[in-house]
C-alpha cells in the first residue's frame, strides 16, 4: 500500500510539475521586483497557472498524497495569491499617487453623495433651529441632558460666554476637543454602518445630529 501511494504521488507530480515550476519561476521574479522582465505569455499565463495549482492542491489533499508535496503546493499557492490579487505597488508609490491626485479624484467621484450629505446637514440644523424657536421645549427633546449643562433656553449671556471662553486655567478646551472628536467619530462610523439600508438611517442620523446643533445655535443667538 505504501508503494502504491508513493507511485500515485510520483505520477501526480510528474503530470503537473512543469506548470508548478513555471509558476514558481514567475512568482520568484515578481517577488524580486523583476516583473518587467516577464514575457507577455508569462503574464497572461499567471492566473491560469494559479488556478491549476489550486486544483492540484485540492486533489492532493483529497487523496492524502505526500505531505511534503502538499506543503510545497500550499506555500506556492500563498505566494501566488498575493501576486495575483494583491497590490502591485509600494506604499511610497501609493502614497505619492494618493496625494498627487488620487485623493481629489476619489472625492470628485462621490461629489453627488457629498452634496446630498451637506444639504441634509444644513436642513437638519435649520429644522432644529426652527423647532426650538417655535417652542423652547423642543430643545430638551433634541439635546441630551449631559450635553446641555448651562446652555439651555433662558440662560444668561455671562453663563453662555463662560462655556465658550471659560477660565484660562481650566483645560475645558482640551476636554471639549476630545469630546467633539469622539462624537464625530461615532457619528461617522454609524453613518457608514447604517448605509446598507439605502442610506435612509444615515440621513436620519445626520438630521438628528445637526438638529442638535441648530437648537444650540438658537440658544446662543438669543444672547
Amino acid at each position: 500500500m505504501l508503494s502504491a501511494a508513493m507511485l500515485r504521488s510520483d505520477r501526480f507530480r510528474l503530470e503537473r510539475e512543469a506548470d508548478w515550476v513555471r509558476l514558481e519561476e514567475i512568482v520568484t521574479k515578481m517577488e524580486k521586483g523583476k516583473a518587467r522582465r516577464l514575457s507577455d505569455d508569462d503574464v497572461l499565463a499567471l492566473p491560469t497557472l494559479y488556478r491549476t495549482l489550486l486544483s492540484s492542491l485540492s486533489i492532493a489533499r483529497e487523496n492524502s498524497l505526500d505531505a511534503g508535496l502538499i506543503d510545497y503546493l500550499e506555500g506556492l499557492a500563498l505566494r501566488s495569491y498575493f501576486l495575483v490579487y494583491g497590490t502591485q505597488t509600494s506604499f511610497g508609490r501609493w502614497l505619492s499617487s494618493f496625494f498627487g491626485g488620487g485623493w481629489s479624484r476619489a472625492v470628485r467621484a462621490i461629489q453627488f453623495d457629498i452634496w446630498i450629505a451637506l444639504f441634509v446637514m444644513i436642513a437638519g440644523a435649520a429644522v432644529g433651529y426652527i423647532l426650538v424657536a417655535g417652542d423652547s421645549d423642543w430643545f430638551y427633546a433634541l439635546v441630551p441632558g449631559d450635553m446641555s449643562d448651562v446652555r439651555v433656553p433662558g440662560a444668561t449671556e455671562e453663563a453662555l460666554r463662560g462655556t465658550l471662553f471659560g477660565s484660562q486655567d481650566e483645560e475645558g478646551l482640551g476636554v471639549f476637543a476630545a469630546f467633539l472628536f469622539s462624537n464625530n467619530a461615532q457619528v461617522a462610523i454609524l453613518a457608514f454602518a447604517l448605509g446598507f439600508a439605502f442610506a435612509i438611517p444615515s440621513i436620519l442620523l445626520l438630521v438628528h445630529n445637526m438638529a442638535l446643533l441648530g437648537a444650540m445655535i438658537w440658544v446662543f443667538a438669543q444672547r
